[in-house]
């Protein structure tokens, strides 16, 4: 049997990114918000695969999106449900902005997988009973 494995969503516009507030409703929503030229966040890697390890149905309960600074719009949605983060400043720094029942829960600035692990425990939807069967 092999192993489950997180998959990673790319966004490719505004649109897409506000999409996600709607399937934060359902699932909690985990945004690596990156530069350009520095792609998408292999040093988390490790984590999120223990994380899918770990974490039963974990597929059903979170969605892993990438979104480039470069996507044009994307840094104003972005501040709006990360105030308290400057992006402009953000320099090759990943940003992981986390959204839940329609709203940003949180956001870690840099890899720091406990803070992150914090907020995925304390937002996490819980499985139904008909799911944990």
């Amino acid at each position: 049997m092999s192993r489950p494995t997180p998959v990673y969503n790319a966004v490719s516009s505004k649109d897409e990114l506000k999409e996600l507030l709607k399937l934060s409703e359902k699932q909690l929503v985990i945004i690596d918000y990156h530069q350009e030229w520095c792609g998408a966040t292999t040093a988390i890697s490790p984590f999120l695969n223990q994380l899918w390890i770990d974490v039963d149905d974990c597929a059903k309960r979170i969605y892993i999106a990438t979104c480039s600074a470069a996507t044009a719009g994307t840094d104003q949605l972005i501040q709006q449900w990360s105030p308290e983060i400057k992006i402009q400043q953000q320099g090759c720094k990943p940003l992981f902005v986390l959204l839940r029942q329609g709203q940003s829960v949180g956001a870690i600035d840099g890899v720091n997988t406990p803070a992150l692990r914090m907020l995925i425990d304390l937002y996490l939807p819980k499985l139904t009973k008909k799911e944990e069967q």
